[in-house]
């Protein structure tokens, strides 16, 4: 009770009190004719009355008193829980995760077309994606994030403080120079080793910034700082992903692998042919005797079959020619091996190519063969190179246009 209040009280007291003297004093004055013990027995009685009633009030003051002060208490206890209240939904309208949702999940949640387990699934919430809130209930929570739209059990959703943590934890971080050119240097010091200069615009993988330094990934595997004053970091979040675009994905996926598999099975395969392709030393041999005619021929034959091809081109086709005559597979004559039925395609128009005369380096060519200069081993065939199978070849050599097996 405050001074005013317990001023009125006490006022009340000391009226009645006053009226009960002058009720004592009435009393008194009537019974004055009686004898004085009477008189003094009243007055006693009166007396008692009188503090029997001083006490009652005093206890309906006191307790007046505390009554008040209990509904003060209270008055301040709801102020303060109003203010708090007020201050924490001031708080939650500042956050950036007031109306956002982070997955905490160790892969996905599914996000349902109603609010219901056996709903379709019209999408995935990944490990790492935010959803803005449309509709939050006690168990499941309508959300829209990306092209999709639905709802996601409470269970697998974090929010408002919890959204903000699972966010800085499953995030991916990353840091962008903003300055034309930046060292990433070894250690989180001005004076450290650099690992390399990074250019404008680029971006790394970021795994911590304590405001001075961004401790990024590089490349090569190595961890490197960059200066926080000279790069923005930025909490990039995925997003949901609905059930037709992860099946393109999936597809999307599939055929790279496919394509991939593909591309390495070609150059293991061109690998292997290209093992193949054995250099052939040039060697000297036993001389072949020849007439005339035998080394007209095989000028002949070379210049077809070899005429724009380099001195060693030419000198291969003879050491062909030569290799068959010895092999016992063919004719052991030079003309034999030329004229032999469906061997040599160009052998129709020998006979005139012969007649206008041969270039000398076809002639050298046939001479050195027959010397015993061979630089194409015992291959015993040749063709061009655009229409050999190189890989149907247990060995071979290229040489110019053609390939020698």
């Amino acid at each position: 009770m405050n001074l005013g209040n317990r001023k009125v009280v006490t006022s009340g007291i000391m009226a009645l009190a006053m009226m009960i003297t002058t009720a004592f004093a009435g009393n008194t004055q009537q019974a004055a004719a009686a004898d004085t013990n009477q008189n003094v027995t009243e007055t006693i009685q009166c007396s008692e009355d009188f503090a029997y009633v001083e006490t009652e009030l005093t206890e309906l003051i006191d307790a007046k008193i505390k009554k008040e002060q209990a509904i003060a208490q209270d008055q301040d206890t709801v102020i303060a829980t109003v203010e708090a209240y007020r201050a924490e939904m001031v708080m939650a309208a500042q956050s950036p995760w007031a109306n956002r949702v982070m997955a905490n999940v160790a892969e996905f949640a599914n996000i349902r077309e109603t609010a219901d387990e056996a709903s379709a699934i019209v999408g995935k919430l990944y490990k790492g994606a935010a959803a803005d809130i449309l509709e939050r209930g006690d168990v499941w929570t309508r959300i829209s994030s990306g092209s999709v739209q639905g709802f996601v059990n409470n269970e697998y959703l974090a929010f408002e403080q919890d959204a903000e943590a699972v966010a800085n934890r499953d995030g991916k971080l990353t840091a962008t120079v903003n300055t034309q050119t930046l060292r990433v240097r070894k250690e989180p010091s001005e004076t450290a080793g650099v690992f390399e200069l990074a250019a404008a615009g680029q971006t790394y993988t970021a795994t911590a910034n304590d405001g001075q330094w961004v401790t990024v990934q590089l490349s090569s595997g190595n961890t490197g700082y960059i200066a926080s004053a000279y790069a923005s970091v930025e909490l990039v979040l995925g997003k949901a992903i609905s059930i037709e675009e992860e099946q393109a994905a999936i597809r999307a996926a599939e055929e790279k692998a496919a394509a991939e598999a593909a591309a390495k099975a070609a150059a293991e395969a061109k690998a292997a042919v290209a093992a193949k392709n054995k250099s052939v030393a040039t060697t000297t041999q036993a001389a072949t005797s020849a007439s005339y005619d035998d080394v007209t021929l095989m000028a002949g034959i070379i210049q077809m079959e070899a005429g724009g091809e380099s001195y060693e081109g030419k000198l291969a086709v003879a050491n062909v020619i030569l290799n068959r005559v010895r092999s016992g597979r063919y004719p052991n004559t030079i003309s034999g091996v030329i004229y032999q039925s469906g061997q040599f395609s160009t052998v129709g128009r020998l006979s005139g190519v012969i007649a206008k005369g041969v270039s000398s380096a076809c002639v050298q060519a046939a001479n050195d063969a027959l010397a015993g200069t061979n630089n194409v081993g015992g291959y015993l065939h040749f063709r061009t190179v655009s229409s050999a199978n190189l890989g149907s070849y247990s060995s071979y050599t290229i040489i110019g246009n053609h390939v020698f097996h």
